[in-house]
């Protein structure tokens, strides 16, 4: 795992507009991908480190490691 609870991140602007790329948050859940239902919700592989990040606003969202970087 690239990221501890706490982290502050921001989404790659590479990112699927669904993860909302180029926005600023911070690590507050990590876990992997553990079932074919989740494999195909991210579009990822079983095993795959997804955060959970969350926003200034309050609001939060999903995405896969792969898709954040440290700030």
């Amino acid at each position: 795992m690239k990221f501890k609870w706490g982290d502050a991140v921001r989404t790659k602007s590479s990112a699927p507009e669904q993860f909302r790329p180029g926005e600023v948050s911070s690590v507050c859940g990590i876990y992997f991908v553990e079932n074919e239902e989740a494999a195909l919700k991210f579009g990822e592989p079983i095993g795959t480190v997804v955060c959970l990040v969350e926003f200034s606003n309050g609001s939060s969202i999903e995405v896969p490691e792969k898709w954040l970087e440290q700030i």
